[in-house]
C-alpha cells in the first residue's frame, strides 16, 4: 500500500506542476504580463524556473513510474501470509468460484446454478498514462532547456526571437 501511495503523490506532484507550467507558459505569451514578469523576475530566473519546474515534472514521473513497478514486491512484504492476486502479480484477472447457489424467482421456480466472481486488479489505464508521459516530459523539458524562452521584451517586434 506505501507504494501505491508513493505513485499516486508523484503523479499528483507532476500533474499540479505541470498544470502550473501551463498556465505560466501559456500567460508569457500576453505581452503586458511578460512584461511585468520579465521586469519583475528577470529573464534569467524565469527560465530557470521554467526548466527546474520541467524537470521536476520528469522527475515526479519516473519515481511514481518506478513505484509503480514495485508494488508486487511491496504487497508481498507486507503481507507475508499472502500467496495469490495482487501480492504476487501486478496485473491480472481472477475466476472465483463460489459454489452452487439457489435462487428462487417470482414465480417460485428453483433455479440451481454454479456462481462464478470475476475479480481483477491492477493499474489499468493510470499505469500507461504515466509510461506515456514520461517522453512527453522529457520532450517538454528540453524544448525548454534549448530554446529561449521567454522571449525578450525588445525582441518582439523586431521578429529576432522567431
Amino acid at each position: 500500500a506505501r507504494m501505491a501511495k508513493i505513485a499516486q503523490a508523484f503523479t499528483l506532484i507532476a500533474l499540479i506542476i505541470s498544470a502550473i507550467l501551463a498556465l505560466i507558459l501559456a500567460l508569457v505569451f500576453v505581452d503586458a504580463i511578460r512584461n511585468k514578469l520579465l521586469f519583475i523576475a528577470g529573464m534569467t530566473v524565469i527560465r530557470m524556473a521554467l526548466v527546474f519546474l520541467g524537470l521536476i515534472v520528469v522527475i515526479s514521473l519516473v519515481t511514481a513510474f518506478l513505484g509503480l513497478l514495485g508494488i508486487n514486491d511491496a504487497f508481498s512484504d507486507d503481507i507475508p501470509s499472502c500467496q495469490m492476486g495482487y501480492c504476487r502479480r501486478f496485473r491480472d484477472t481472477v475466476d472465483d468460484d463460489l459454489g452452487v447457489q439457489t435462487f428462487t424467482d417470482q414465480t417460485g421456480t428453483s433455479v440451481t446454478r454454479f456462481v462464478t466472481r470475476s475479480v481483477s486488479w491492477g493499474p489499468d489505464a493510470g499505469w500507461y498514462i504515466v509510461l506515456a508521459c514520461i517522453p512527453l516530459a522529457v520532450f517538454l523539458a528540453l524544448l525548454l532547456i534549448v530554446n529561449k524562452f521567454p522571449i525578450p521584451v525588445d525582441s518582439v517586434g523586431t521578429g529576432e526571437a522567431l
